[in-house]
């Protein structure tokens, strides 16, 4: 492969590069381990918590049954305290562990049999508890018949029927009775002894012979009564309900000691097998994390190696590719710094290297050319610059006129600027006049429309005036309809007061009273007919009153109509006015803007006069300047032939 075409950038980013890649490879891998072994770190911790969580399982398994065992062996309520613990911490870390394994299926299905499981168990524990609660309550009723035996009641009782019996002397009867009650005795005996229920027979047999001698004798025996229901039935009745619980007793019992210790047993079971499977996944999972531990290691050692040997290798071989071209670059340079532009330089490829090599030859090769150009300029400017003295003598003689000339046209411009500036004055004078007319004009017309405004409204409001008037004249004529009928009324009350007052006269002293009344409303609609002829004239006066004021207001409306013409016309006279002002204005602002142009191209003309006043004199300094130039360019000559006679061309 041909390395001399290839640059030095690329040559430098494909060792730089092969190194990265190398490295970024090993950081991959690195990483990839890194990763494995945090992974594998937080399962083991997952799987640690997995067993702690159904160590604790186990552990309020052992709770729940050791409650259970102390209930049944004390029936007291404390002990099961660790029972109830126990089962909430049982559902509590069953909740925990299944929710740890939610991603391992098998684990989830042990855990779910494990609950089944416990829910099947602590129903048969719930079983037994109430088992032994109905025990503890049997256990009352075998105190409470013998408590019932050792009181002697019954022989007590028994003695005193046999007593009354022997007293009562009712005779065959009598015996009987006594035999019933003694086949009853040895009944309810015989069942107290062996607790079966043939031994009630005689009892029964005996309790249905002493209803039958009672009731045939019309009798009510206290005691016999007092030692069937007081004494036989509830010794009875207690020993019954002692043989049920014993039974249950024994199938407590039997539960305790089979189903009990088989349900616990299977769970410990599971609950082992799920540990000894955690167990093993930490244990693999263990060996993982070594695994990865080691690969990582072994890949930063071996990579590391390999990575350094490569980027020494390609040091060594960039080094040499760049270094030799480089080294004839600077030999070639020396060549040149010493003079010797007849240097040819060997070419190394197409790279940066190679570029400058061709680049320092192109040099070389350009210089001889720029040597033998300027030994040709240098004589044609040893010429050239006898002619430009020459040429700066007659210039200089130019310029002094020009100058002369200058200075008169400068002062020319000066007092043409003075009179553009007083013309530019007057106008801005004039413009100041025409603009406070203007304002002046403006606040007429704003006058002119506030008063055809104020004239309108008047307008507006004596119109209104004039129509409420009119209304007022109508409803003053409806005032003099309703006085007629008031006015009719009034007449009418009279007749009937005079007719009233006529009635009164016929009654004599009965209707005296009511012709005081009549008189009364007589004198009433007198005095409302007299208010009615007031009221009448009043609005009268007021209809004739509004009548003129109506003409009157009809002649305002004409004249304030008048006012509101001669005001628009006035305010149209205005506007005339003030368009004629503005015309002006803008005549005065045209000529004043015309003056200013003026004096701004004045003034502009006289900086550029004294400019070129300023560039004849700066003209003449240098062409003083130019004849020393040309003497100094000339020497410059002389020592610039001397200099191209130290190159080798």
């Amino acid at each position: 492969m041909n390395t001399e075409n290839i640059s030095i950038r690329n040559k430098l980013l494909i060792g730089n590069g092969l190194i990265v890649l190398l490295l970024g490879i090993l950081c991959a891998i690195v990483w990839n381990a890194i990763v494995t072994m945090d992974k594998t770190a937080k399962m083991v911790e997952h799987t640690y918590k997995v067993i702690d969580n159904s160590n604790i399982l186990v552990s309020s398994m052992v709770d729940q049954e050791t409650g259970l065992r102390g209930f049944a062996i004390g029936g007291q309520e404390e002990y099961l305290e660790p029972y109830i613990s126990g089962k909430k911490a049982f559902d509590k870390h069953l909740n925990i562990v299944t929710e740890l394994t939610s991603d391992n299926p098998a684990q989830q299905e042990r855990y779910t049999f494990v609950a089944t499981e416990a829910k099947a168990w602590q129903a048969y524990a719930d079983k037994i508890i109430q088992l032994r609660k109905d025990i503890q309550q049997g256990e009352y009723s075998e105190q409470a018949i013998d408590k019932l035996l050792a009181s002697g009641i019954g022989k007590q009782l028994m003695d005193k029927i046999r007593i009354e019996a022997e007293e009562r002397r009712f005779g065959y009867q009598s015996n009987e009775l006594l035999q019933a009650m003694v086949n009853m005795e040895t009944g309810l005996r015989g069942y107290i002894i062996n607790k079966t229920d043939d031994y009630l027979e005689p009892y029964y047999q005996g309790k249905e012979e002493v209803k039958r001698i009672l009731k045939t004798n019309d009798l009510d025996d206290k005691n016999i009564n007092e030692w069937i229901n007081d004494y036989a039935e509830v010794a009875i009745k207690q020993i019954k309900h002692g043989l049920q619980y014993k039974a249950m007793n024994d199938l407590y019992l039997e539960l305790e000691k089979k189903q009990g210790k088989a349900y616990m047993d299977d769970l410990r079971y599971r609950v082992a097998e799920i540990i000894g499977v955690e167990q093993a996944l930490m244990q693999q999972r263990k060996g993982s994390a070594i695994e990865a531990a080691n690969l990582a290691i072994m890949v930063i050692v071996v990579g590391g190696i390999i990575t350094a040997i490569l980027a020494f290798a390609v040091g060594v071989f960039i080094s040499q590719t760049i270094t030799k071209p480089i080294g004839s670059a600077v030999d070639a340079a020396k060549e040149l710094a010493q003079g010797n532009l007849t240097v040819q330089i060997p070419r190394h490829g197409n790279n940066e290297v190679g570029v400058l090599l061709t680049a320092l030859q192109t040099t070389a090769d350009s210089l001889k050319g720029i040597i033998v150009k300027m030994s040709d300029a240098n004589d044609q400017l040893g010429s050239a610059s006898d002619n430009l003295t020459a040429i700066t003598t007659q210039t200089s003689q130019g310029v002094k006129e020009q100058q002369q000339m200058t200075d008169e046209v400068a002062v020319a411009m000066n007092q043409m600027s003075m009179s553009v500036q007083e013309v530019a004055q007057n106008v801005g004078t004039a413009a100041q006049f025409a603009n406070e007319a203007h304002t002046e004009a403006q606040t007429g017309i704003v006058i002119v429309q506030n008063t055809v405004k104020s004239i309108s409204q008047l307008d507006e409001e004596i119109n209104l005036t004039s129509v409420r008037l009119n209304e007022l004249v109508h409803e003053t004529e409806n005032i003099g309809g309703i006085l007629d009928v008031i006015r009719a009324i009034a007449e009418q009350t009279n007749l009937l007061a005079l007719n009233a007052a006529i009635e009164a006269a016929r009654a004599g002293d009965q209707g005296r009273g009511f012709a005081v009344v009549a008189d009364e409303v007589r004198e009433l609609a007198k005095r409302t007919q007299d208010s009615t002829t007031e009221i009448q004239s009043l609005i009268e006066k007021v209809q004739h009153g509004t009548s003129e004021l109506v003409l009157n207001m009809d002649k305002s409306n004409s004249i304030v109509k008048e006012s509101v013409s001669n005001a628009t016309k006035s305010g149209d006279a205005f506007n005339v006015i003030t368009e004629s002002i503005s015309k002006i204005n803008d005549m005065n602002i045209q000529n004043a803007n015309a003056s200013e142009e003026q004096s701004t191209t004045t003034e502009e003309i006289n900086r550029n006069m004294e400019s070129v006043n300023i560039i004849s004199q700066q003209s003449a300094k240098s062409v003083g300047e130019t004849a020393k130039s040309m003497q100094v360019l000339s020497e410059l000559s002389q020592q610039m032939h001397s200099i191209i006679r130290q190159f080798k061309i």
